[in-house]
């Protein structure tokens, strides 16, 4: 699709369309129109939000919402909006009500609703509506998602018999989940046997007729041992294997993507050129050895994305960490885009160093001194820095280690200064060496 001067112009016009105060209709009353673009839909006292876009292309693809935060407490968030340019058909995007019917304390909501009225068969009169207003079939019908909207994706195209649903690291137990326990703080409790086909997947695998695509990142321990693993079991079903995994109308690709700096395992979601490519893949009747090295292909490509975006950040965490220091230790400038480092000791002929670790997105730092557990000289300084209560010592894997713990990012600077300064006095004494001026 080429970017043009009209495109551009459609994609402003949206922008305003967005910020506008939305139209306030009666589900039973509509008629499936999405001229007016932002309309809340109510149905038994709950609220749809939604925003559309028409096209004369008999083809519909519904956006749904994940947990991701919104800003303030009454916030509506279109997931993926600014990608309806990039699709030939009607594209609806529809908020997950469950924030506003329950509680703003809920994140990931699962289109849960409230505690009486469940939200997903509304959402699909909704799609019916559509569907009927611009002449769209069933097959012709795409849900789209991740997370917990990936979890509304699949339950929808289980319901619109013969839809595909598209889902990026889903959940199929909401139970399971962490973010689950944020319904007990509102006294719903979401084992009670009345929510079975709300918060569980299983059911799907009774849909012969509609298809369900799923990708899952098997870094991920929440995504992959406590959501799918736990789904294929309950089916009778082998363990998948890296690649594309085919289970009748149900395919799976697993992913091996250890981001964990700009984003988080979970997060692994792909940029709409990458969906497009796995939409083509997927939706277009090619052979399954053909569609695994496409899916392959853009792995490869969400790979270098996410490794490029977690050393563009460990850059500048490490340059704002660095900067102004002036501490006896070489800091190797030329590696300092990874989640890990070490510093070595001036003049200590390498055999100390300092060693710091980004974790939890760059949000905290374990710092430590280290060396090598068979150097025994340098046992009883180790000994003595513990004893003098500047870190705790212990020995793994044949390493010597001093370690101040975790350090919050706001403070880690701070304090890897002090430690680095309390602590080497310390080690030159021991070693009777100099420091290098």
């Amino acid at each position: 699709m080429k970017y043009d001067e009209a495109k551009a112009h459609a994609i402003k016009l949206r922008r305003h369309l967005l910020a506008a105060a939305p139209q306030c209709l009666d589900l039973d009353l509509w008629n499936g129109d999405l001229s007016k673009q932002r309309i809340n839909m109510s149905k038994d006292g709950l609220t749809i939000e939604c925003f559309g876009v028409c096209s004369r292309e008999s083809k519909l693809f519904v956006f749904l919402s994940s947990g991701r935060s919104r800003k303030g407490e009454n916030a509506t968030r279109f997931e993926r909006v600014s990608w309806y340019p990039w699709f030939n058909g009607v594209c609806l995007f529809i908020e997950d009500p469950t924030r506003k019917s329950i509680s703003s304390n809920i994140t990931a909501g699962w289109y849960f609703g409230s505690e009486k009225i469940h939200a997903l068969p509304i959402v699909a009169a909704i799609v019916r509506k559509v569907q009927s207003k611009y002449g769209i079939a069933n097959e012709d019908t795409h849900f789209i998602g991740s997370s917990s909207g990936g979890f509304a994706a699949l339950w929808l195209a289980d319901f619109v018999v013969g839809a595909i649903g598209f889902a990026g690291n889903p959940q199929y137990y909401v139970a399971r989940w962490p973010d689950s326990k944020r319904f007990a703080m509102e006294q719903i409790d979401l084992t009670n046997p009345e929510f079975e086909k709300r918060v569980s997947l299983e059911h799907l695998s009774q849909n012969h007729r509609s298809r369900f695509f799923s990708q899952i990142n098997a870094k991920s321990k929440n995504d992959y041992e406590d959501q799918l693993v736990p789904l294929l079991e309950s089916w009778g079903l082998s363990p998948v294997s890296y690649g594309l995994n085919n289970y009748g109308n149900f395919s799976v690709y697993c992913r091996s993507i250890g981001n964990d700096g700009a984003n988080s395992t979970h997060h692994a979601f792909d940029n709409v050129q990458e969906f497009r490519l796995i939409f083509n893949a997927i939706k277009f009747e090619y052979s399954i050895d053909a569609r695994a090295d496409a899916l392959n292909i853009v792995h490869e490509m969400q790979s270098e994305r996410l490794s490029l975006q977690d050393r563009i950040l460990y850059s500048k965490v490490w340059t704002v960490f660095f900067s102004k220091i002036r501490l006896p230790i070489v800091v190797p400038w030329d590696a300092l885009d990874g989640k890990a480092a070490k510093f070595t000791l001036r003049n200590s002929n390498r055999r100390l160093y300092y060693h710091v670790v980004w974790g939890g997105q760059a949000k905290h730092a374990f710092i430590s001194l280290r060396a090598k557990q068979r150097d025994r000289e340098l046992a009883p300084v180790f000994e003595e820095l513990a004893t003098a209560g500047y870190g705790r010592h212990f020995c793994k894997n044949g390493t010597r280690i001093l370690t101040i713990g975790k350090s919050n990012y706001e403070v880690a600077r701070v304090r890897f200064t002090s430690f680095v300064k309390q602590t080497t006095p310390f080690l030159y004494a021991a070693l009777d060496l100099h420091e290098m001026k």
